[in-house]
């Protein structure tokens, strides 16, 4: 399989935008904005896979949209757990809640600083 470089426009490691080749376009870069290039395993719709640089492994790029809407069904998915009382499953989905609230709390973190507005009606993580 053919690998393509790409050059992604990155905000604390989290993708806005992709480049291909030699056509990039210079946009401005407030601190801790860059360019940084990185290999494209697929462009599927909402299922990027990319390897970052320094990683051993691709990555699957998940769009702010959809990490918001698996973060609220796993915030569902804990509030059902709990009424079961199982514990096992409580604590299974009390941890992947919790993955998913640091992965928010990052994206949503990066745009408060940068001043973008979320893809999304939010915050969902309070600080």
């Amino acid at each position: 399989m053919m690998i393509a470089l790409a050059v992604i426009l990155c905000i604390a490691a989290l993708g806005i935008g992709i480049a291909y080749g030699r056509r990039t376009k210079a946009i401005g870069k407030p601190a801790g904005r860059g360019m940084v290039e990185m290999e494209v395993f697929s462009e599927a719709s909402n299922f990027p896979v990319i390897r970052h640089p320094g990683r051993r492994f691709p990555g699957s790029l998940i769009q702010g949209d959809s990490l918001s809407y698996h973060y609220q069904l796993a915030t569902s998915a804990l509030g059902l757990a709990r009424k079961t009382g199982n514990e096992e499953l409580i604590e299974k989905i009390e941890e992947l809640q919790e993955l998913l609230e640091l992965r928010v709390a990052m994206y949503e973190e990066t745009f408060a600083r940068f001043g973008m507005e979320l893809p999304y009606p939010g915050p969902l993580v309070r600080k």
